[in-house]
């Protein structure tokens, strides 16, 4: 409910005019058999705010949607990404917040939606954080919370994969969410040789790969031309 009540106060506070400009804070668009509208409310000396509505062919809200993830990485930096696994707040409705920006500047805001039968449906939309007042205090960055699933947030830029290791713990299920930022040379997939698990990466460079892992210990990832390899 906290979180829902902050989503709703950052979303209120946007100004008019950073959803009438360029920024790219409100948007419509086809993802699969749905359609997807979000608010987005940026902040970097605040958290981070996003509603997302789903609706179906019909123009109903879906009834077989499990999870609605959100995720952001800045383009042209080494930040990383950080992500959020949005809340239903009400029928078709989602809300996340957080601080999940270093910086202002271009950005790219990942959503991906899970349905029942196991389909994972991604997309990608680019937007630009609206000036803030200037601030010398200090914001750490949100980490995903712990709900029995290690979730990395992966970035593949050229010459960098950020995180290069994650530590895995055996049966423990991960699910690795990777953002390709600025063309890197990677291979259109995404797979941890252990597993054997594999993922292709969509034509806006999204992928989400899900493995248990059978041994722990740090597993890299590295940038081949067949792919991202987790091994």
């Amino acid at each position: 409910m906290v979180r829902r009540l902050l989503c709703a106060l950052l979303l209120a506070l946007l100004p008019a005019t950073a959803l009438a400009d360029d920024n790219s804070l409100h948007r419509s668009a086809a993802l699969g058999d749905l359609t997807l509208e979000y608010w987005l409310a940026p902040g970097v000396t605040r958290p981070t705010a996003v509603e997302i509505h789903l609706t179906d062919a019909s123009g109903r809200a879906p009834t077989d949607v499990t999870r609605v993830d959100v995720q952001l990485a800045m383009e042209g930096m080494n930040h990383g990404a950080r992500g959020l696994e949005a809340e239903s707040v009400d029928a078709g409705v989602y809300q996340a917040a957080g601080y999940l920006l270093a910086m202002q500047g271009p950005h790219w805001m990942a959503v991906r939606v899970e349905r029942a039968d196991g389909r994972v449906q991604q997309a990608r939309f680019a937007f630009a954080t609206p000036p803030e007042p200037p601030t010398n205090a200090s914001f750490g960055l949100d980490s995903r919370p712990d709900r029995g699933v290690s979730v990395v947030d992966v970035v593949a830029s050229p010459g960098e994969v950020i995180p290069s290791t994650i530590d895995v713990t055996a049966v423990r299920p991960v699910r690795v969410e990777v953002m390709y930022v600025d063309n890197p040379g990677c291979g259109r997939a995404v797979m941890d040789a252990g597993s054997g698990a594999r993922a292709d990466v969509t034509a806006d460079g999204l992928a989400e790969l899900s493995f248990t892992p059978t041994a722990s210990g740090p597993l890299s990832l590295t940038c081949t031309a067949e792919g991202l390899m987790l091994r």
